[in-house]
């Protein structure tokens, strides 16, 4: 449950930002990703008694990591249904690249998680490169007959490629997500008009199986991020979803479209105040906001949703509301 929002000028060589669109995935959809791709640990956890993310703490431990970061990281304390424990740790990375250093990284933040917590800890890897030789599930220390060794989980998402009818005809809305990944992995080698013609097909698929609203929005999300496309397939591509949308009488890509305006209201923020325009596009983006959460309360989108999308307080959209009805 993370963010992101249009209006931006599209780069010619665009870089698709993972990191966020994993973060929020697994923020929305963490029993769904848990029970496909980690099934027996997904068994042992209690998800009627909630769960929490704990990033914060997790940062204060990685602040002075020296092991690289080519990943994303998140930390959820859980309950067990045996209650052989008050609560445990869940420690989750995504990995998107090979790298020497992820096991070591692995095992000195669950030395260090439990040095802080003392609780114990399920490290798990979602390992989303396409090297099929790259599968690291260990790493250990020692000399003289004395040895300390961690395992960890890993789940290789490109091992789905085989059971792609299972996950198309699957209701776990993480099986959208992993086909939008695998899908996206393929793109990453392809020429640009094949890689439009990928996206508009997922998107398409994606908005006829009757997903509900939220979901097809966090879809949509993850897509963008996931199939990067330049300045002028991308408004191809907008204006493609838009026909089909029309013809279908149907308004979830308007959604996406003004959802995807925060990285454009990003990137003009960062780059007006290095120009010394601070006070204009902040009174510019701050209207900007206000229209968007309007045009998103009128679609009868989640509040909770809006405000992350926005960044408006819940008492701002409190009063935008009175004026959306």
């Amino acid at each position: 449950m993370q963010k992101e929002l249009k209006g931006e000028l599209l780069s010619k060589k665009p870089k698709a930002q993972h990191d966020s669109a994993w973060k929020d995935v697994l923020d929305e959809y963490l029993p769904q990703a848990l029970e496909i791709c980690f099934p027996d640990l997904y068994q042992l956890i209690d998800w009627d008694r909630g769960w929490a993310a704990q990033d914060k703490e997790l940062e204060t431990i990685s602040k002075e990591d020296k092991i690289g970061k080519q990943f994303v990281d998140k930390l959820i304390r859980v309950f067990l249904k045996d209650g052989s424990a008050p609560w445990v740790l869940l420690h989750l990375e995504v990995e998107q690249a090979p790298t020497a250093k992820f096991p070591e990284r692995m095992f000195v933040y669950a030395i260090r998680l439990f040095n802080k917590y003392g609780r114990p800890i399920a490290s798990c890897a979602f390992l989303a490169d396409d090297n099929s030789n790259y599968r690291p599930t260990s790493y250990e220390v020692g000399f003289g007959g004395s040895r300390l060794r961690q395992d960890f989980l890993v789940c290789k998402l490109i091992d789905f490629e085989k059971d792609r009818e299972t996950l198309e005809t699957s209701t776990n809305p993480f099986a959208t997500v992993i086909l939008f990944h695998l899908d996206a992995l393929k793109a990453k080698k392809q020429p640009e008009e094949q890689k439009y013609e990928t996206k508009v097909g997922l998107c398409k698929r994606m908005i006829k199986n009757g997903f509900k609203r939220n979901e097809i929005v966090n879809f949509l999300r993850f897509l963008d991020f996931s199939i990067a496309l330049t300045e002028e397939f991308e408004l191809k591509y907008r204006e493609e979803i838009h026909q089909f949308e029309a013809n279908k009488h149907m308004t979830y890509l308007s959604n996406f479209e003004l959802i995807s305006m925060q990285r454009g209201f990003e990137k003009g923020v960062h780059e007006g105040i290095e120009k010394g325009m601070e006070k204009g596009i902040a009174r510019g983006i701050e209207k900007e906001r206000n229209e968007v959460a309007l045009n998103l309360l009128r679609e009868g989108l989640d509040v909770n949703l809006i405000a992350k999308v926005t960044g408006l307080t819940p008492e701002r959209l409190q009063e935008l509301q009175k004026q959306a009805h």
